[in-house]
């Protein structure tokens, strides 16, 4: 049997906060190193490899100080022995409806009412074991019926990428958290105005500039002085051109957008996570408390 969460050794919790403060987040141990090699580190760390996964992606940001600062509230909140794959699991169900950024709230009424089942097979997987078909095919009657508004399919997605035994895929939980940030992404595109065609124009454009400019510079054989000379020219014809530099500032407040509502969802995610796993510390000390 699995002793959990730190093995529950409580030493151990210790030798991994201080080689996160030491190492920093990139290059500490747990949670991204361990991800990288073919074994992550669940034998040695009691840490489910679904939870080790989650962790990497909800720290995986451009702010290293704050994904730092969660792992290590992470670290101390999780109770020694903690079940740490049935926390992965309740996250994603509160997640579900019950976050401030709730994946529920990406979808219509019919879309809900097809995700439904996942969040509830998740919950039901808390407890018992569900076999494979069930996954499968709950998966298959998700992917089949999901035919529906734009922004909510986008965001089944991320149900979808859940629907999955943990214990046989730990790294769906990476595949859910992707697809929640590409819907993010995708909705806050459409709502700047940055759609598929704009994105397909300024492509076009930048592509035209490149080729105009690769034209002018093909007789230069130094490699460092044509790659400066081509990239010199290329920002030459940008400035020169009224859409190009349309497009370009559009973007940039597309891209200002998108990161704000990522960093804001990512702090909602990290939080519930810290709070799930607090819930155990006070679920442990009340039972104490009663014996």
């Amino acid at each position: 049997m699995s002793q959990g969460a730190f093995l529950s050794d409580e030493g151990l919790r210790a030798i991994l906060l201080a080689d996160l403060d030491a190492q920093g987040l990139g290059k500490a141990e747990w949670p991204r190193r361990a991800i990288e090699g073919d074994d992550p580190q669940s034998g040695r760390t009691g840490f489910h490899p679904a939870f080790t996964a989650l962790v990497c992606e909800l720290a995986s940001d451009r702010r290293p100080e704050s994904a730092q600062a969660f792992v290590a509230a992470l670290l101390t909140a999780l109770p020694l022995g903690a079940d740490t794959a049935d926390l992965v699991r309740r996250w994603f169900v509160h997640s579900w409806d019950a976050s401030a950024v709730a994946i529920a709230e990406g979808l219509g009424e019919e879309a809900r009412h097809l995700a439904q089942p996942v969040v509830d097979l998740i919950e039901k997987s808390r407890h018992e074991p569900v076999p494979g078909k069930a996954w499968r095919t709950l998966r298959g009657s998700l992917a089949r019926n999901a035919q529906t508004d734009v922004r909510s399919a986008d965001y089944l997605q991320i149900p979808l990428a859940m629907a999955w035994d943990l214990d046989q895929i730990p790294n769906a939980v990476s595949d859910a958290v992707a697809a929640w940030s590409s819907a993010i992404m995708k909705e806050t595109n459409r709502e700047t105005g940055w759609t598929g065609e704009v994105s397909l124009e300024a492509n076009a454009l930048s592509h035209g500039f490149y080729e105009k400019a690769a034209a002018e510079v093909q007789g230069i054989e130094d490699r460092e002085v044509l790659i400066r000379s081509l990239n010199t020219l290329v920002e030459k014809y940008k400035s020169e051109s009224p859409r190009a530099l349309e497009l370009a500032a559009k973007y940039e407040v597309c891209w200002a957008k998108v990161e704000e509502r990522r960093q804001a969802w990512l702090d909602s995610a990290r939080s519930d996570l810290v709070a799930l796993a607090s819930e155990g510390i006070a679920h442990l000390q009340n039972t104490g408390e009663s014996s």
